[in-house]
């Protein structure tokens, strides 16, 4: 009795024991997993046809993103994933349900305690591994009319013309009259090309992968049917010269502010109508060419381009000049045919000029400033009114070309004489009457243009001139030469120009 009164304790004890146990056994049972993770994430080639291997996605469970790469030509509009989550989850979509990831598909993962999760996955196709070959012989198929010539079954492009490349590795293309229409976005692949060339062709746009050529130092696109440029191009920060010319453009892009290094730009097409404002950022440029008929006024931001040595301006019906030339005092070239200003202030100042044209915009008479550049070896003023010229520019010394052509000269002063250095004279297409015998002092000259002229006489003087190879004549009221002159034909092989009733005499 004692003994049983003893266990009580013990039997008390165990059952409470028990109790707790069983206590913390059902509060286990009650509570719900929260766990909702994508844990795996895979495009079997079992379940996918176009695969001929597994590809397994990456999972960033910190973005709760998933990304995958097919090869190129997968179709990604039918592709069944496998997927794998965590215990007691489930997901929708389902695993191995067949999903368009043209777009991202978001996937939901839902807990056992009903709380869920979003991912998103993303399928990337890879870009097919072209070679420089591959592409161009791409290009050469998407424009069939082509007359580039090129034996697309030469396996090294060394038999085809306009390609210059190493080893494989195209850095050249200079494609000239060959029928081009069309350029494929492939084009931006070749990312050695350091020089492009199209000239004279029927291409009317450009891909915007041009972007992507990276390497360009040299653009030229001349005389295509091309009406507009892509913004990209402003992405060819390492492009040093762009032409274009002579194409379909009415605009060009602001874009174009952003080529840095640009060195040489040459824009001329009649369907502009302005220039942006932007081209006074490039102020690494050392050469400017603009042209077009229907341009007024020119942006006043050149003044910011110090560093330019030849300015060239072709734009008949500018209005205005708002070049301050005393600010660009590297200029070495200075070509201005623009018939609706008058003679631009500051040309004086130019003292490192040797190259002046000023042509069509109607001078009466020869500006006295011309005198001071005393580094000109070569000036032409024309088609415009010239009637004279000053004596300031006998101090033109250095003068190895004078063009004066289609102006309303009457006579040539004395002082040509002095210009021994001259190679090249042209005085065609004036009212010249006569032609003092000073000329022959000019014993340098190759080429003497008076053509059209009124002259019934010139000096035997001219018989001096041995080193002339071409003596133009025609068109003036001559019935005879000097058989002086006509002996530089015999004893020099100069060529003569005249008209067929002209004798020596």
């Amino acid at each position: 009795m004692n003994n049983q009164i003893a266990s009580y304790p013990i039997i008390i004890l165990l059952s409470i024991i028990v109790l707790l146990t069983s206590c913390s056994n059902d509060d286990d049972r009650g509570v719900l997993s929260n766990q909702k993770q994508i844990t795996a994430f895979v495009f079997t080639s079992t379940n996918n046809p176009d695969l001929k291997m597994d590809i397994t996605a990456i999972i960033d469970q910190d973005n709760k993103t998933i990304s995958a790469s097919v090869p190129f030509n997968t179709d990604i509009t039918v592709l069944k994933p496998a997927i794998s989550i965590s215990a007691d989850a489930s997901v929708d979509p389902q695993t191995d349900k067949v999903q368009d990831f043209s777009n991202a598909v978001l996937y939901t993962v839902t807990a056992q305690d009903n709380s869920q999760q979003e991912y998103k996955a993303e399928v990337i196709v890879e870009e097919v591994k072209l070679t420089d070959r591959d592409v161009l012989v791409e290009f050469f198929e998407a424009n069939p009319s082509n007359t580039l010539g090129w034996d697309v079954n030469d396996p090294t492009m060394d038999s085809w013309g306009g390609v210059t490349h190493d080893k494989g590795k195209v850095t050249a293309l200079y494609l000239s009259s060959s029928k081009i229409t069309s350029i494929p976005s492939s084009f931006g692949k070749l990312k050695n090309l350091k020089r492009l060339v199209i000239l004279r062709n029927e291409l009317t746009s450009l891909p915007t992968e041009i972007g992507n050529l990276e390497k360009l130092t040299t653009l030229s696109l001349v005389s295509t049917k091309l009406t507009d440029i892509p913004k990209d191009l402003s992405d060819l920060t390492n492009l040093e010269e762009l032409s274009l010319l002579n194409n379909r453009l009415t605009s060009i892009p602001k874009e174009i502010g952003n080529l840095g290094n640009l060195e040489i730009l040459r824009i001329g097409n009649d369907g502009l109508t302005s220039f942006p404002d932007e081209i006074g950022k490039l102020v690494n440029l050392k050469t400017l060419s603009l042209k077009g008929e229907n341009i007024t006024i020119i942006p006043a931001t050149i003044n910011n381009l110090t560093k330019l040595t030849d300015l060239y301006l072709i734009l008949s019906n500018l209005t205005s000049f708002p070049v301050e030339l005393q600010n660009l005092t590297n200029l070495t070239h200075l070509g201005l045919n623009c018939k609706l200003i008058s003679f631009p202030a500051g040309i004086d100042t130019l003292v490192n000029l040797s190259f002046l044209s000023i042509t069509g915009i109607n001078l009466s008479s020869f500006p006295t400033e011309i005198g001071m550049l005393s580094n000109l070896t070569t000036l032409s003023m024309s088609n415009n009114n010239l009637s004279s010229y000053p004596a300031e520019i006998d101090a033109l010394s250095n003068l190895t070309t004078l063009n004066i052509k289609y102006n309303d000269l009457t006579t040539v002063p004395t002082e040509i004489g002095s210009f021994t250095n001259l190679q090249m004279l042209s005085l065609s297409g004036n009212e010249l009457v006569s032609v003092p015998v000073e000329i022959g002092n000019l014993t340098n000259l190759t080429s003497l243009d008076m053509e059209e002229n009124k002259l019934a006489a010139i000096p035997k003087e001219i018989g001096n001139l041995i080193q002339l190879e071409n003596l133009y004549l025609e068109n003036n009221n001559l019935s005879a030469i000097p058989q002086e002159v006509c002996d530089l034909k015999t004893n020099h092989n100069t060529n003569i120009f005249i008209d067929n009733e002209v004798s020596c005499m």
